[in-house]
C-alpha cells in the first residue's frame, strides 16, 4: 500500500515538473529567431545585412573625376578661358560627387570650404617648401585616390592665387585628374606633369 502511494506521488511531481516545463516553452525564441527587448526591437549585431554602409565619399569624387576627362569642366563661373580655371574645375567636379559646398574659382577658398565644410576633412602634407620635385615615395605614403590635391607657391595660410595655385584630385599610381591651363580640358596625368614646381602641396581627404 505503501509503495503505491510514492509510486503515485511519484507519477505527479514528474507529471507536474513537465506541465511545468512546458508553460515556459512559449518564452524561447522559434526557430532560432534573434531574442527581443522590451520594445520589440530585434537585438541583432548592428553589423549585420540590415544596417547601411556609409558612402565612400572618395570614391565618389574619383569615379566623378574619372568620368569628366576630355571635358571642360571650367566653365559656370564667369572666366573668359580655362587658363586659370582649376579651382573652378575642381569645383564642378566636386558638385558631381555630391560636395556642393565648396565651389569658388580660387583654389585656396575651395580648400578652406573642404576643410570647414560640414563633411569631415583631414589634410596631409605632401610637400612643404622647395623647389625639387615632387617625391613618388611620399604620395604613395600619404595620399589616396579621391582625395583632393591643392598647391601652392607661398606657405598656407597665406597660400597663392592665380597661377601661382593650382588643384586637382588624385588619382591611382601618382596620377592626378586636374584642368590643363594650356586648354581648359580636365585630364588625367602624371602628377609630376602639373605639379611639381609648386612648393607647398597637400591632400584634402573627405571622411
Amino acid at each position: 500500500m505503501v509503495s503505491r502511494i510514492l509510486n503515485r506521488k511519484l507519477v505527479l511531481t514528474a507529471f507536474g515538473v513537465f506541465i511545468g516545463v512546458s508553460s515556459l516553452s512559449w518564452l524561447q525564441p522559434a526557430n532560432g529567431a534573434p531574442e527581443k527587448s522590451g520594445d520589440g526591437e530585434d537585438r541583432r549585431d548592428t553589423k549585420g545585412a540590415s544596417v547601411q554602409s556609409k558612402v565612400n565619399k572618395s570614391t565618389s569624387i574619383l569615379h566623378a573625376a574619372e568620368e569628366s576627362v576630355g571635358k571642360q569642366m571650367w566653365k559656370g563661373f564667369g572666366l573668359a578661358d580655362g587658363s586659370l580655371g582649376c579651382a573652378a574645375s575642381l569645383s564642378n567636379v566636386l558638385a558631381l560627387a555630391g560636395v556642393k559646398y565648396a565651389r569658388a574659382p580660387l583654389t585656396k577658398v575651395v580648400r578652406h570650404k573642404l576643410v570647414n565644410g560640414p563633411i569631415k576633412a583631414s589634410e596631409h602634407v605632401i610637400k612643404a617648401g622647395g623647389d625639387g620635385p615632387i617625391d613618388d615615395a611620399t604620395v604613395s605614403k600619404v595620399a589616396r585616390p579621391g582625395d583632393v590635391l591643392v598647391a601652392f607657391m607661398d606657405p598656407l595660410p597665406r597660400g597663392s592665387v592665380g597661377p601661382k595655385a593650382h588643384c586637382g584630385i588624385i588619382g591611382p599610381n601618382a596620377t592626378v585628374f586636374t584642368n590643363d591651363w594650356n586648354d581648359g580640358i580636365w585630364k588625367h596625368a602624371s602628377i609630376h606633369t602639373y605639379f611639381d614646381s609648386y612648393r607647398h602641396i597637400s591632400v584634402i581627404r573627405l571622411q
